[in-house]
């Protein structure tokens, strides 16, 4: 009777965590929309109206982020330099805007691809390629294909046999 009721406490038990799990997994739905959603509005102007073309690196402005240091840093706080690109848009006017991500590898004076908005040209990025370029997107994606199979699975009960 003792082995019966481990059994069946076990079994309350592996319905708990299916539970929690079937929860964690709809939470992850849910952000992942979100985060898809807002990924896909911050760069479809990119995607349906742009035209790709290049820029000229003209400087570099140096972010701090505090409490992150490096390891043969005394300071407390990690810098890296995005950089500034200039270009030409549809209509013969040169534009600005800063790029999202670190670069050090290129000086002044490179010239680099880019995509910018044909309705918006200050909306622009640096190339990097089909998919660095939409990273984020994939990673939502992936991230909400993968919570929807866990809602899934985790929406069955779990098959323990109580004898």
């Amino acid at each position: 009777m003792n082995n019966t009721k481990n059994k069946m406490d076990t079994a309350k038990f592996a319905q708990l965590i299916f539970a929690g799990f079937k929860w964690l997994s709809i939470l992850g739905f849910l952000v992942s929309i979100i985060g898809l959603v807002l990924s896909i509005f911050g760069s479809y102007s990119l995607w349906i109206n742009s035209t790709n073309s290049t820029g000229t690196i003209i400087g570099y402005n140096t972010i701090y982020m505090s409490n992150r240091s490096m390891s043969n840093s005394s300071s407390n706080s990690f810098g890296t330099r995005l950089p500034i690109i200039e270009f030409t848009d549809n209509s013969g006017e040169n534009v600005n805007f800063e790029g999202k991500y670190g670069h050090s590898s290129d000086q002044k004076g490179t010239v680099v691809p880019i995509i910018f908005s044909n309705t918006n040209p200050k909306d622009a990025i640096i190339d990097l390629g089909k998919f660095h370029n939409w990273l984020s997107t994939y990673i939502w994606l992936f991230v909400m294909v993968a919570s929807s199979l866990g809602v899934r699975n985790f929406s069955r009960k779990p098959n323990l046999d109580v004898k």
